[in-house]
């Protein structure tokens, strides 16, 4: 039974409601009950408010106190009556909030639940006069609360996401016993399943990055991440954010840095705690993994805090994607582009070598209609001039209308001034407001590994057309990427000025995601650098277009070339010189005809094939699915995160993009031939296959002429030893053609 689905509730009567809640179990109580148990709802009796209304105080006849949580949202009360009663009806454990009854008329929608002696935990933590709260039982309270939650994922019939932890959802009895409450976010799933979300769940600050990047899909894995942002605050009794350095950030660095139990000393945690403590750190840095697949269960958490099970060294949380990228000499790259921050002369620095590249177009011309397109025209030709340092471009591009604190540092989550860019090499991310989740996680992960290194710094800029209304909702979005985002942004979307639309829509890349590369004279060293990330990770730093030029020169069609940092199983296999196979396509059929062929042919050469399933790009339900049989029959190797087939294909179009970006052609370039054949791969249903040997052999086909060639493994296997095997089957595959 779908609780929450609002199509269902639009139009249902209380007649049917009340019938729904019968059968669950809590008692239904009228709007004179609740008046009497509450005393007309005296104003003194109002003990606060949770997600949907205000909570009163009450009793029963019989001297139990009750909470009495009155919901005033009309928009929403059907949809959270329903789904807080349904959830909180069926599930009962002794760390969750307990349901007595309900009222549902039609001037009054109430939830009564047990009342809470010791209120919520928020106001243990942040509170003065309960910071002499033993360390002991704060440790006890975060078990109960990782017990209450594994019994919703776990220990139900249906797992209950709760989508919404933090302190203040959390309550305490008379005797400190942890219990969930605030239901009104839950949503009923079927176990092993992830959904889409219609819409953002929970708090800003406690939700997980997959519950708002546009395209993911969450998991109970949303309220691990959720609950790891929560032991920090237990451990710092503070709450995140309202302090200069984000705690997250903070303890890892701690935590890294070998001087984590300073830290807890700091927070003024006994020596005989200690040991806790730095448990409790591990475990919250396990859990605020930014990716999902990676932070464990609640049952582990458990476990974990338990000292059941073993808590290993958790990796940096912030590390989005595992890209491998070899050591580069940053002090060594930086020769090519020379940054002078310590002198404040009027010398101009000597005029670069490499190419220089303007945001906009040179037809600007012909869109120069009009005072808009003139100022536009002026900032490019500002973007092409010759300047001490990079002020005066950034002061062009973030306009401040008088606002002395235009960027927003996501570290600090303080506004600050311009000037903390002054001659730095600076990255001007340019997007609208749905940045993909999986593009996120490539420069979240740049920016983390060239951050402590370098003065490298990150700007975003969303594009905002004006002529579409500014809504509530696109200002949420905005201070919800503002607020995940590490780097810096313009602090109002408000502040940005039509031309930076027009720069963006002139350029080729008018619907991607652009990183724009300035130097610290604010010379736009590189149009667009987010392909270059995408293919060389930082070791594409300094991002310069001459970099991007020599890297391509060293560079050979390989297998590597496209593995790399996706999957260290392939590169191991490289180094081995094993038979290695990509194939993709989304036809079921084909893949199960091509693997059992393979299987042929590697009984016939004696010879194991190492066999890859990579879908295609956008990777789908259909690929999904591909994945769960491929599994279930042991068809071949598979990539379970999705985000993995996506880097893949992105790689390869970033390859295409960053070829064409330096005016390579098929007729200049082997190797754009080669990104070309593959890219046409991807939209063949039937399929398609890649063979390596290593790393250099390499030989690829559509699904109908390999599998073709692999059912004829005996009319060329003579030819696998003295020719090898990859030689041989070209050989095989040019006779298919001819």
């Amino acid at each position: 039974m779908d609780l929450v689905n609002p199509s269902r509730l639009e139009d249902i009567s209380s007649d049917l409601v009340n019938k729904f809640l019968s059968e669950l179990g809590p008692r239904q109580y009228s709007n004179d009950d609740l008046m009497r148990f509450t005393s007309n709802f005296l104003e003194s009796n109002k003990i606060g408010f949770g997600g949907y209304g205000d909570v009163y105080k009450g009793q029963f006849p019989n001297g139990v106190l009750i909470a009495v949580k009155v919901l005033q949202k009309k928009d929403v009360v059907e949809d959270t009556f329903m789904a807080e009663v349904g959830t909180i009806g069926n599930a009962l454990h002794r760390n969750l909030v307990k349901l007595y009854g309900y009222c549902f008329e039609h001037n009054i929608k109430a939830l009564v639940y047990e009342y809470m002696e010791n209120g919520s935990l928020d106001k243990i933590l942040y509170e003065n006069h309960h910071s002499s709260i033993e360390w002991v039982k704060l440790y006890g309270i975060v078990i109960g609360i990782a017990n209450g939650l594994n019994y919703l994922h776990d220990g139900l019939e249906e797992q209950i996401i709760h989508y919404d932890i933090k302190a203040s959802n959390i309550l305490l009895d008379k005797n400190f016993t942890a219990k969930i409450t605030d239901f009104g976010l839950a949503k009923l799933i079927n176990r092993d399943v992830s959904v889409p979300l219609t819409r953002i769940r929970g708090t800003v600050g406690y939700n997980a990055p997959e519950t708002w990047m546009p395209g993911s899909r969450v998991t109970f894995k949303c309220d691990v991440y959720s609950f790891g942002l929560m032991l920090f605050e237990v451990l710092g009794k503070r709450s995140n954010g309202m302090e200069e350095n984000w705690l997250p950030e903070l303890i890892w660095k701690q935590f890294k840095s070998g001087k984590l139990e300073h830290f807890i000393k700091d927070c003024g945690i006994a020596e005989k705690d200690k040991e806790n403590a730095n448990i409790l750190c591990k475990v919250a840095l396990w859990c605020v993994q930014f990716r999902p697949e990676l932070r464990p269960s609640m049952k582990d958490v458990v476990l974990m805090l338990e000292k059941k099970l073993l808590v290993e060294q958790p990796p940096n949380p912030f590390m989005t994607f595992q890209i491998s990228t070899p050591q580069v000499d940053l002090e060594q790259s930086h020769k090519e582009n020379i940054e002078r921050e310590s002198s404040d002369s009027l010398e101009l620095d000597p005029i670069p070598t490499y190419p220089q590249y303007t945001i906009a177009s040179p037809s600007y011309a012909s869109v120069a209609d009009g005072k808009r397109h003139l100022k536009a025209y002026s900032l490019a030709h500002l973007l092409e001039t010759i300047h001490i340092d990079n002020m005066k471009i950034l002061r062009g591009l973030i306009y401040a209308h008088d606002d002395i604190l235009p960027l927003y540092n996501g570290s600090t989550k303080k506004r600050v001034n311009l000037e903390v860019l002054r001659k730095k090499n600076v990255l001007l991310l340019i997007s609208d407001l749905d940045i993909p989740y999986e593009e996120f996680t490539i420069l979240y992960q740049m920016y983390s590994e060239l951050r402590p290194k370098s003065s490298y710094e990150v700007v975003w800029l969303p594009v905002v057309d004006r002529s579409i209304p500014w809504t509530d909702e696109k200002q949420k979005q905005f201070e919800r990427l503002q607020f995940m985002m590490p780097w810096y942004s313009v602090h109002h979307p408000s502040l940005l000025d039509p031309e930076v639309i027009d720069i963006k829509l002139v350029s080729k890349f008018a619907t991607k995601t652009m990183l724009v590369m300035l130097d610290p004279q604010g010379r736009v060293v590189n149009q667009n650098a987010v392909h270059m990330m995408c293919i060389w990770g930082s070791f594409a730093s300094p991002f310069t277009i001459m970099r991007e030029e020599a890297l391509w020169e060293e560079e050979t069609w390989t297998l590597q070339l496209l593995v790399d940092g996706i999957d260290p199983n392939i590169l191991n296999w490289i180094g081995e010189n094993k038979l290695i196979c990509l194939y993709g396509g989304e036809n079921i059929d084909w893949i199960r005809k091509f693997t059992l062929a393979a299987r042929a042919v590697s009984a016939a050469i004696r010879t194991p094939i190492e066999m890859v399933y990579v879908g295609k790009s956008n990777p789908g339900e259909r690929v999904r699915k591909n994945n769960t049989i491929i599994s279930a029959e042991k068809l071949s190797h598979f990539w379970p995160d999705l985000t993995s087939i996506w880097f893949f294909w992105v790689r390869l179009e970033s390859m295409w993009n960053s070829k064409m970006q330096l005016g390579k052609t098929v007729e200049n370039d082997p190797i754009v031939q080669e990104i070309m054949t593959m890219l046409s791969f991807d939209g063949i249903e039937e399929g398609w296959a890649v063979i390596s040997k290593g790393s250099a052999e390499m030989t690829k086909a559509k699904g109908k002429t390999i599998l073709t060639s692999f059912t004829d493994i005996e009319q060329w296997k003579e030819l696998v030893e003295p020719k090898g095997f990859v030689n041989a089957l070209t050989e095989y595959l040019h006779q298919l053609h001819t």
